[in-house]
C-alpha cells in the first residue's frame, strides 16, 4: 500500500476524533470505514480469512493518542554572530543581507536585549581568525541599548562590504575553523572584553558564504569540484585536523550550558547550480552544522534574505524544550509495526520501545500536535490441534473416519417404532397425525 494512502487513511482516522487512549471502545463502523483504509480490509469481505493474510479489522483493538509540544520560553538577552566569507566574490550579496537585518530584529521582541558582530572566516594564516571585526571607526558590537534598528543596519552595511580578505584560506572560507578558534579560552575573553559572548546570552549564529567550508570532509558520493586556485588542500592540511561540524556543535554546547543556541546559515542550499569560476559553491559543512542544531538554512540563490532572515528572528530569542518520547496509554499486547504518527498532520518516522512511542526525527516546534495511531496484535487464525487426538479403533483401517456414525433415524423415545416422533408424549405420532397404537 502506498504511503499516500496511508497517510490518509491515518488522517481520516484522526478526523473522527477517536479517543481509544481514554476509552479503549470498539470501534464504530464509521470509525472502522477509516482504518480499512490503512489496513486494507473490506467490511463486506467476511469470508474466513486464510493463515497469515489479515485480520478483519472486527477482531483488532486500536487506540489513537495525542500529545502536543510545550511552549517555547522567550529569552531576555541574545548575542547574534555573523560569520561571513570574506571572500570578493560574495561583496554585493554581504551588503543586500546588512541592509534586511531589520527584518531579522523586527521579530526579536522589544524588551528582549540583542546585540551583533561579525566573525570573519579565516584560517590560521588570516589576521582575523576567532576575533570580531569592524571597519575603521564602527564599533565590535552593536549593542540594541545604544543604538537603533537604522544605526545598526548602517554600520553592518559598512563594515560587511569592507572585509579584510585571507588569501591563505582562498578568501576566507574557513569558517568552521574561525568559530571554533573563537571559543578558545584567549579569544572568548578577548570577545567578552568587548561586550559579547555573555554569559547569560542565547547565541545566535549565522553563516554567511558562497562556497563549501574549507574543513568540510567530502563523502564518496559527491564529487570534490577542482580548485583552480590551489589554496583549499594546504589550507585543510594546516587547520582542519580536528575541525568537523560535530566537534565545533559541541565546543558551542560546551559554552552554552545549557543556554539556548541557534546556528542557521544564508548560503547555496542546491546541487548543480552555477559555480563561480568552476568552484562549488554548496555551502557543505556549514550546512551539516546547521542540521545538527535543528537549524534554519536559507538558500542564496533566491535571494529571500528578508522572509528568511525574518524566521531566523522569530527563532532566535525561543528556548525549545521539545520532546521525543511519549508513554502508551496501553502496552499490553501491542504490535509495534502498526504505528502511524504524525507532527501537524505530516506522517513522521516514530517507533514503539519499552511503552513508549520514539520519534525518529523529526520533532515538530512549540505546541506541534503529535497524533498516534497504534493497534494490539490480532488473535492467531489457525485451529489448535487437540492435546490428545482419539485413537484409530480399527487398526487395520488406515484411514478411520473422523466422526462416529450417527443415526439416520434418531428418536428420543427408544419404545416408539422407528421412523415414529412423539415428542409430546401424546400417543399421537407428530408428523401423520395418526394414533400410534
Amino acid at each position: 500500500m502506498g504511503k499516500q494512502s496511508v497517510t490518509r487513511g491515518l488522517m481520516t482516522l484522526m478526523l473522527l476524533g477517536l479517543q481509544f487512549s481514554i476509552t479503549g471502545c470498539l470501534l464504530t463502523n464509521d470509525e472502522k470505514e477509516a482504518l480499512y483504509t490503512v489496513v486494507g480490509n473490506s467490511p463486506s469481505n467476511t469470508n474466513t480469512p486464510s493463515p497469515g493474510s489479515p485480520l478483519p479489522l472486527e477482531s483488532k483493538m486500536c487506540y489513537t493518542q495525542e500529545f502536543r509540544q510545550p511552549d517555547a520560553e522567550i529569552v531576555r538577552k541574545i548575542d547574534i554572530l555573523l560569520v561571513t566569507d570574506t571572500s570578493a566574490s560574495l561583496n554585493e550579496e554581504r551588503g543586500v543581507i546588512a541592509s534586511e537585518i531589520g527584518a531579522f530584529v523586527n521579530e526579536i521582541p522589544s524588551s528582549v536585549d540583542y546585540q551583533v558582530a561579525i566573525l570573519p572566516a579565516h584560517g590560521s594564516r588570516g589576521s582575523h581568525a576567532g576575533k570580531l571585526y569592524k571597519y575603521r571607526n564602527e564599533p565590535y558590537v552593536l549593542k540594541s541599548r545604544e543604538m537603533s534598528v537604522n544605526a545598526i543596519s548602517s554600520s553592518l552595511i559598512n563594515s560587511l562590504t569592507h572585509m579584510a580578505n585571507d588569501y591563505y584560506s582562498d578568501g576566507g572560507e574557513e569558517g568552521l575553523y574561525s568559530l571554533s578558534r573563537s571559543l578558545d579560552n584567549g579569544m572568548k575573553t578577548a570577545m567578552q572584553a568587548h561586550g559579547f559572548m555573555r554569559d547569560d546570552a542565547a547565541l545566535a549564529v549565522i553563516f554567511i558564504a558562497d562556497e563549501n567550508d574549507i574543513c568540510y570532509r567530502y563523502p564518496s558520493h559527491i564529487q570534490r569540484v577542482p580548485d583552480p586556485d590551489r589554496l583549499e588542500a594546504p589550507a585543510f592540511n594546516r587547520d582542519c585536523a580536528n575541525i568537523t561540524p560535530e566537534s565545533v556543535y559541541e565546543k558551542l554546547k560546551t559554552h552554552m550550558n545549557g543556554r539556548p543556541l541557534l546556528i542557521s546559515g544564508i548560503l547555496y542550499t542546491t546541487p548543480g547550480l552555477p559555480t563561480y569560476r568552476g568552484e562549488d559553491e554548496v555551502g557543505y559543512g556549514y550546512l551539516d552544522l546547521i542540521r545538527l542544531n535543528n537549524g534554519l538554512a536559507i538558500d542564496l540563490s533566491g535571494r529571500r534574505y528578508h522572509e528568511g532572515l525574518r524566521e531566523v528572528g522569530s527563532l532566535a530569542t525561543k528556548r525549545l524544550h521539545l520532546l521525543s518520547e511519549f508513554n502508551l496509554e496501553h502496552t499490553d499486547n501491542i504490535d509495534p509495526e502498526s504505528l502511524e504518527v504524525t507532527i501537524d498532520g505530516a506522517l513522521v518516522e516514530a517507533s514503539i520501545t519499552d511503552g513508549k512511542i520514539k520519534l525518529g526525527g523529526e520533532l515538530g516546534t512549540e505546541n506541534s500536535v503529535i497524533k498516534a495511531l497504534y493497534c494490539e496484535r490480532p488473535p492467531s487464525t489457525h485451529n489448535p490441534t487437540p492435546e490428545n487426538p482419539p485413537s484409530n479403533p480399527d487398526p487395520n483401517n488406515p484411514n478411520p473416519p473422523t466422526n462416529p456414525p450417527t443415526n439416520p433415524n434418531p428418536n428420543p423415545n427408544p419404545n416408539l417404532p422407528p421412523g415414529v416422533i412423539d415428542d409430546d408424549n401424546d400417543g399421537i405420532d407428530d408428523i401423520t397425525g395418526e394414533p400410534i397404537f
